[in-house]
């Protein structure tokens, strides 16, 4: 199942709705025409902490799975719910830009005392602008601050935590490759590498395939959280495939048209079912990925998670 994502108007992967209706409070099913037999639904179908600066939240993921998981949303207000629960239709971390994921998130209110604290206004503004949407008389759903964004897909399922041991989860081909070559001398932090000591991340468990940038916009800036960077990462063609390489303390970084950019889990969330990207350096992300023996890969907190995917023909958030 691949998430839903902000892409160009252009886009081929743009999702296109079969049935839906104009007007304030109208209600609508997320069933796609662009997708027969799909619909907009939850990834995950359970809410969880989402955090932006020191702003908390619940919120899922969403993604393309069957119709008969479809969501009913009402437009009231130039905003999208959730019928069922109230919750919102966002652009992630409050930022409208190409290729961010979609989300249903709880609703959050600003109180009386935080009028006065500009950064948090300026937060709650970016928050709003990233929940307005309206709907195109093609039937696409695009942001009404930026027309020309719509909701759509990457072109490859992305790069998941799954539970070790998963027939999800990801293997590296050349995992012996890399230890062989293991350079010692790099720093700690292991954000400096030497890209003739790296090698394709090849997965033998995805015979084919490897672990591929999954969109063409390498380092977008986030517009809330300043200063970082990421690069969304899926399972694609071997030929597309990143490179990466191993320093002294066995983590994984990575090279090619990502270099020096590392593994990372926005808010530090290691459970099950969370994407992992790639980004540099900041305190928003985790960034110790191990190798593991068996050629996966780890956060080193969480070595009974692993890197993988949700790969299609298994069951829907099936991440174990």
């Amino acid at each position: 199942m691949k998430n839903v994502v902000l892409v160009s108007e252009g886009s081929p992967n743009k999702l296109i709705l079969r049935k839906w209706t104009m007007g304030n409070k109208a209600r609508f099913s997320t069933e796609l025409s662009s997708h027969p037999g799909y619909a907009i639904v939850r990834m995950r179908g359970v809410y969880r902490d989402g955090i932006v600066k020191n702003l908390s939240y619940k919120t899922d993921m969403l993604g393309v799975g069957l119709k008969e998981s479809a969501l009913e949303f009402e437009h009231e207000n130039g905003t999208m719910s959730n019928v069922s629960d109230g919750f919102i239709l966002s652009a992630s971390v409050a930022t409208v830009s190409e290729g961010m994921i979609l989300s249903l998130i709880s609703r959050m209110d600003i109180n009386e005392e935080d009028e006065f604290n500009e950064e948090k206004k300026r937060l709650f503004d970016a928050l709003r602008a990233a929940t307005l949407f309206s709907i195109g008389p093609d039937g696409r759903i695009f942001s009404t601050v930026a027309p020309h964004l719509c909701l759509g897909t990457y072109p490859y399922p992305c790069l998941h935590l799954v539970a070790r041991g998963s027939p999800n989860q990801a293997v590296l081909k050349h995992f012996s490759d890399l230890l062989n070559l293991k350079e010692s001398n790099l720093p700690t932090q292991g954000l400096a590498n030497k890209s003739n000591c790296a090698f394709r991340l090849e997965l033998s468990s995805h015979p084919g395939m490897g672990i591929v940038p999954n969109h063409h916009d390498l380092a977008t800036p986030l517009g809330v959280l300043k200063g970082c960077l990421g690069v969304s990462l899926g399972l694609g063609p071997v030929e597309h495939a990143l490179s990466g390489t191993i320093n002294e303390r066995n983590h994984l970084i990575l090279s090619s048209q990502v270099n020096g950019f590392a593994l990372c889990v926005v808010n530090k969330q290691l459970d099950s079912g969370n994407i992992v990207a790639c980004g540099a350096f900041n305190e928003l992300a985790s960034f110790e990925f191990v190798f593991n023996d068996d050629g996966t890969i780890s956060p080193e907190p969480a070595d009974h998670l692993a890197i993988g995917f949700q790969v299609p023909g298994k069951a829907m958030f099936n991440f174990t």
